[in-house]
């Protein structure tokens, strides 16, 4: 009797405070609630090359360029939100399979406590849409899985969000959604939605770059691709005040955690281009392509000098002059926009005193 009064008592008192609605505007832009979490104990990770998932693909990350990602997570009385920046030198829904393209993917055990090797709850956001997407049968907004409880239809704009990034630091995408917590059900297991509660959470970020999923970023307590089917292998969410969770690798049911990856997140909040010493003068393909309607030229320079990056037409008529200056010996990359241009195929042309390199490129709308 005196035990059960005394977990009486700290259900009481976990479950005091106020849950205040999270103001959150779906619009796949960083909210400033989000600027404020630091880590992993607030709901902030970092998904690294490093994080590299066991069993999900025979690739592996070449850098943070080629797949990376930053992740927030943070709750309600209604929702669980997250919201992903993901750098990403090439982005493709090319299979009809969802999982086998970029996205991110989510798997949540609703309650660790009733011990169980089944029962996970899953969704996934895709990196594009129908509109963009080459197989639109691949796209997955949150329930093409049918991997929750009941039926939804998640509204884009209000439920989730998707954003294509093309700056001179990044090319990638960011996704953000968030999932009513009375549609996280599985196996008669329903998330203990109060500060203090907890739920069982396993993280993918999926990289296709060939037509196939290449490999997973994962956080979790285990690196193996079956956190998709087992409970025991997710990490552990706890609902925090302030509506932040705290995260954390070790397993809710088992107390183990065999993940030793560091996810905490870089202090400048973004991966960096490195610095580089070129040994060459080079002209590299852009990337995506093909693409619609923006893309990434990349080129190094051995030593200083004058410059010019310049679009041109087949037919050799000058469409656009992205670099006309002096430059120092470095790597760049330059973003271009095709938007008012139909569709075809364009050379880009590098030029460095009497040195000229030209690539095509292919522009479908």
């Amino acid at each position: 009797m005196k035990n059960a009064l005394l977990l009486l008592l700290s259900i009481i008192v976990l479950s005091t405070g106020p849950i205040f609605a999270l103001d959150i505007t779906m619009d796949a832009e960083r909210d400033d609630f989000y600027n404020a979490l630091t880590g992993p104990a607030d709901g902030y990770i970092y998904l690294s090359p490093a994080s590299l998932g066991v069993g999900s693909g025979s690739g592996s990350p070449d850098d943070e360029f080629d797949c990376s990602g930053l992740v927030w997570f943070s709750w309600d009385s209604s929702y669980f939100y997250c919201y992903a920046e993901v750098t990403d030198e090439l982005i493709n829904v090319n299979s009809s399979t969802t999982y086998e393209n970029d996205c991110i993917e989510l798997k949540i055990d609703p309650d660790p406590l009733m011990e169980s090797t089944s029962g996970v709850a899953a969704v996934r956001l895709t990196a594009w849409g129908e509109a963009d997407a080459e197989v639109p049968d691949g796209v997955d907004n949150l329930i093409k899985g049918a991997e929750l409880d009941e039926a939804w239809e998640p509204v884009e704009g209000e439920d989730y969000a998707r954003k294509e990034v093309l700056t001179d630091t990044r090319y990638g995408y960011n996704l953000e959604f968030r999932l009513p917590f009375d549609v996280i059900v599985r196996a008669e297991k329903y998330v203990d939605v109060r500060i203090g509660g907890i739920m069982g959470l396993a993280v993918n970020l999926h990289d296709n770059d060939a037509g196939v999923r290449d490999f997973a970023l994962r956080w979790g307590s285990d690196m193996d691709d079956t956190v998709w089917s087992d409970p025991q292998k997710h990490g552990t969410v706890t609902f925090l005040e302030g509506n932040k969770v705290n995260l954390s690798t070790a397993n809710a049911i088992t107390g183990v955690d065999t993940n030793s990856v560091d996810y905490t997140p870089p202090a400048t909040g973004v991966a960096t281009q490195p610095v580089q010493t070129p040994v060459q003068f080079e002209l590299a393909q852009n990337y995506p392509n093909p693409f619609n309607p923006t893309t990434m030229i990349n080129y190094s320079l051995a030593k200083a000098g004058h410059i010019n990056v310049t679009i041109y037409s087949l037919s050799g008529q000058k469409v656009n002059t992205l670099v006309n200056e002096v430059q120092n010996s470095g790597v760049y990359s330059i973003p271009f926009d095709g938007s008012q241009l139909s569709s075809g195929v364009y050379l880009y042309q590098l030029q460095a005193g009497s040195q000229v390199f030209t690539r095509k490129m292919t522009l479908l709308r």
